[in-house]
């Protein structure tokens, strides 16, 4: 790996500067994201739009020439940033963040030429993790040097008197704070709401920050990887998989799949079953089962097609087409257990589980489609196809507001039936699709005093400690107003703009048309807060 000198990377007060902005700007965009478990929104695409343009600043035409080819990255990177604008699914935007920074980490290594894999396949997480990790602790000593060497005077000067400055700040407005009430009151006017724990924790993080980031953008300035300066490593070939063996796997599989198939078709499929069976108890079964055997042919096909022995042209094309027929089998479990499951959400409800696995077997359909052309076409990237196929598949189930869909359809279809327990524990997304059928009488409580109150018999209750008791009507109310609960206090501490979300102003818009029902909640929630020590 070749490393240019300092002078001929970034220059020394731009380098400052993109890590000052970018550490400011977290502290006051993610900070209270992290340490206040406030729901984002506005302020992702917001800081993840402030990096590019650093990196512009910094690299100019170097890094704006890389996004024009990496526009791929750019468009999934900033579709993902808009889903913290619109939803609240927890799990995918969880999902959402780690692929935005891999695919972030990907684009930069990319534009900036120091990428070492294939942009479009899984070992592009390699790429990422090396810039948000190695690049960045390992060009924290070079990057400071620099500030070091290449700010002289007034420059230098300046970054020794804040490196000075703060700690000693840190230690004096404490103690002053503690010894004169009238500083304390007009410090608390000049901040308002904000702690003085949190000041430190942003001080401190930002401190840290800026230390990454100028370690990042020093080695993204400095180090050029050049291709080809690593000897490659001979690999001993792999033992093939014995041509024989593969016929006689082969055959056997294909002969059970396509027996499996046939009753699909005869019985699943046409909606006929064997008499003692009724229909739903046979759509209903083997929905995991039929998945963990579609897992396991697609394994050994594609193990096949890597490790199987070479062999005449005659038995390699019969090979394939095994194999086809293998997989279209594996497309028909996929089909089979696909269905089985839409028959069970019909009769049970929707759910996250539920749906996730369907939008991982329609995921899987599309690959094995491409999986069937690759073996007759050796052109066709496998990993590119599988790469495409799986993020474009996500793209669409992140997208989709599951967790309104959920609570729309279980409404929907399954009336004063549906499971009000579970729709409460989503996100703030699927409220107003079930808040008209909770009823504020049902979250009505009382407070009693458990001594001289002795007919508890006909209410649930719970003690809340000095003597009182909690009396409620039905098992359910108490996790029902703790989820409805939870859901508030996001609502509650995220109107700033910064966390801009619509999905979180329909609900807001929602629990206005029910302030009854808000306020039985949160007596609930105060008489537990109180019983607390």
């Amino acid at each position: 790996m070749n490393i240019e000198s300092t002078q001929a990377g970034v220059r020394t007060p731009r380098l400052a500067l993109a890590g000052t902005v970018l550490a400011i700007l977290f502290c006051i965009l993610l900070y209270d994201n992290l340490a206040g478990l406030i729901p984002p929104g506005l302020n992702i695409p917001l800081y993840l739009a402030a990096f590019y343009l650093c990196l512009g600043m910094l690299f100019g035409k170097r890094f704006w020439q890389g996004c024009r080819r990496t526009v791929f990255h750019l468009v999934f990177t900033a579709l993902l940033a808009v889903t913290f604008l619109l939803f609240n699914n927890p799990v995918l935007l969880t999902i959402n963040a780690i692929l935005i920074v891999l695919l972030t980490g990907e684009q930069v290594m990319l534009c900036m030429s120091h990428a070492l894999y294939d942009p479009y396949s899984v070992l592009f997480v390699g790429d990422s993790l090396a810039l948000w990790f190695s690049f960045s602790f390992g060009g924290i000593k070079n990057s400071f040097s620099q500030y070091r060497s290449g700010g002289k005077g007034r420059f230098t000067g300046i970054l020794i008197g804040i490196a000075v400055t703060i700690p000693v700040l840190l230690a004096v407005i404490p103690l002053l704070l503690s010894g004169d009430a009238v500083f304390s009151k007009f410090f608390a006017d000049l901040f308002g709401n904000l702690k003085w724990g949190d000041i430190v924790g942003k001080v401190l993080c930002a401190l840290v920050l800026f230390a990454l980031f100028s370690g990042l953008f020093w080695s993204l300035g400095n180090k050029i990887r050049a291709r080809g300066t690593v000897p490659p490593v001979h690999k001993d070939k792999a033992a093939a998989f014995n041509q024989a063996a593969s016929f006689v796997l082969l055959f056997a599989l294909c002969a059970v799949l396509a027996i499996f198939c046939s009753i699909q078709f005869l019985y699943l499929f046409s909606g006929r079953v064997p008499e003692g069976i009724t229909y739903s108890e046979y759509a209903r079964s083997g929905f995991w089962q039929l998945l963990a055997a579609a897992a396991i042919v697609m394994t050994i096909v594609f193990l096949l097609l890597r490790f199987a022995a070479p062999c005449p042209h005659a038995a390699f094309n019969l090979r394939r087409v095994l194999m086809s027929l293998l997989l279209v089998c594996t497309i028909i479990l996929l089909v089979s257990s696909f269905s089985r499951m839409t028959l069970y959400e019909q009769s049970f409800g929707f759910s996250q589980l539920r749906l996730f696995t369907q939008f991982f077997m329609a995921a899987l359909f599309l690959f094995l489609a491409v999986s069937i052309l690759r073996l007759w076409l050796p052109r066709v990237d496998l990993k590119k196809c599988a790469f495409f196929c799986f993020l474009c598949c996500y793209m669409a189930l992140a997208f989709w507001n599951i967790d309104a869909f959920i609570a729309r359809e279980n409404i929907k279809n399954q009336g004063g039936n549906a499971d009000i327990t579970y729709l409460t524990t989503l996100s703030a997304d699927a409220l107003p699709y079930y808040i008209d059928s909770l009823d504020a009488d049902y979250f009505t409580t009382m407070i009693v005093d458990s001594d001289p109150y002795t007919d508890m018999d006909d209410f649930n209750y719970q003690y809340l400690g000095d003597g009182k008791v909690l009396l409620y009507r039905d098992e359910q109310v108490i996790t029902q107003a703790y989820n409805l609960r939870r859901i508030m206090r996001d609502l509650e501490v995220s109107c700033d703009w910064r966390y801009l979300n619509l999905g979180r102003d329909a609900a807001r818009a929602a629990l206005k048309t029910v302030p009854e029902l808000t306020e039985n909640i949160n007596t609930i929630k105060d008489a537990f807060t109180l019983s607390q020590p």
